[in-house]
């Protein structure tokens, strides 16, 4: 369940007027509900710091639009038992297409807990075209929304998860693991084709968005996570709980960093780029080919981090893959390499966490996204 605190994403709002403190104030207490299982109107006005009347008032209405579950009394000794209420957690969808798989496409239909209430994977073959794997993934929604029953008001709209970035300027894909992605402007094609508004976003920055929720005592604000799949990953969320794009949307590209072994040629025709040791391929490589190849990946990997922590002073840093047992090995040594290179490092305490599950992270994170756009809209 997401974590909801004094530093809520409804908090970093500016409002104008009197219309807007009043939805301010009800997107509070949506991002408040989404945090317990139930709470008394009593309960939410103290917290948020709002007049009994008019967090009543705003709950009432919430009840009225099936957002609010009502009619559960609390046990109290004495007294009239408050009413309590509880979030409606399918009372707004969010759809999640992820391209990061190999040959096929993952689609979910998610809730306001970030929980899917319904998947489908559809493969696809390797030479398919744009057009095809487009129209592959917007027949996929339709069924998933008939089979879930869901009504298409539900909706708060879609996320694409790319392999790749996303060009601000441009609206299309660039730099895709996934090459039949490139330059095509999948977002704009889609939201036509489903009729709702539609995000892309890369699948590192998602990861980093999701696990920026999971802090037992905290939702943290700034956060690096490092991907490691078909090529090598950058998220980063800062000012606030933000994910940092960049004037165009290629912040986060590390892969052609020259930290990794200068024998290595990389696609990109320059040699000793990091991702040819911090990648699927590259770490079955080191596998095959070092002595110590725990230590040699981890001491890469380790670099880099620190490189990062000296640039970004984060909160945590967190590494995800698919080859998890492996990036479980290397960690120790990353936390080595960091330590000897991070500075004023007497000062600080940062973790730094494997992070499993990374593909669930992305539908998440990518759920967490739409989310945030509603209670700040």
């Amino acid at each position: 369940m997401p974590r909801t605190t004094s530093q809520s994403v409804t908090n970093r709002r500016e409002v104008s007027n009197t219309r807007e403190l009043r939805l301010f104030n009800k997107m509070r207490i949506v991002d408040l509900l989404r945090s317990r299982e139930i709470i008394s109107k009593a309960e939410i006005a103290k917290e948020l710091n709002l007049s009994f009347a008019t967090a009543s008032n705003l709950c009432n209405e919430l009840i009225d639009e099936n957002i609010f579950i009502t009619g559960l009394k609390s046990a109290q000794s004495g007294g009239r038992p408050s009413e309590l209420l509880a979030l409606n957690v399918n009372a707004r969808i969010s759809f999640c297409i992820d391209f990061t798989y190999k040959n096929e496409v993952r689609l979910l239909l998610i809730d306001l807990h970030n929980k899917p209430l319904i998947e489908e994977r559809i493969s696809y073959l390797s030479h398919s075209n744009i057009q095809d794997l487009v129209s592959v993934c917007v027949k996929g929604f339709h069924e998933l929304l008939q089979q879930a029953e869901i009504n298409h008001e539900q909706l708060l709209g879609a996320t694409l998860v790319i392999p790749g970035l996303y060009d601000k300027q441009t609206g299309g894909v660039v730099n895709s693991t996934l090459p039949i992605l490139d330059n095509y402007n999948l977002a704009t094609v889609i939201s036509n084709q489903i009729n709702l508004p539609v995000y892309i976003e890369n699948d590192a920055n998602l990861a980093a968005l999701a696990v920026s929720m999971q802090g037992e005592s905290q939702r943290y604000d700034n956060v690096l996570f490092l991907y490691i799949g078909e090529g090598l990953g950058l998220g980063i969320l800062s000012h606030s709980g933000s994910i940092f794009h960049g004037v165009r949307g290629f912040a986060g590209e590390i892969a052609h960093i020259p930290l990794g072994h200068s024998d290595y040629e990389c696609y990109c025709g320059n040699s000793g780029c990091v991702e040819g040791v911090l990648s699927n391929s590259g770490i079955e490589r080191e596998l095959m080919n070092q002595e110590n190849p725990a230590e040699v990946i981890g001491s890469s990997l380790g670099k880099v981090v620190s490189i990062l922590v000296n640039l970004m002073d984060p909160q945590a840093v967190f590494i995800g893959g698919e080859k998890e047992e492996i990036l479980r090995e290397v960690l120790p040594f990353v936390h080595q390499e960091t330590q000897k290179r991070v500075l004023l490092q007497r000062y600080r305490d940062i973790p730094i966490n494997l992070s499993s599950g990374v593909h669930d992270l992305f539908y998440k994170g990518a759920s967490e996204l739409l989310i945030r756009k509603w209670l700040m809209k």
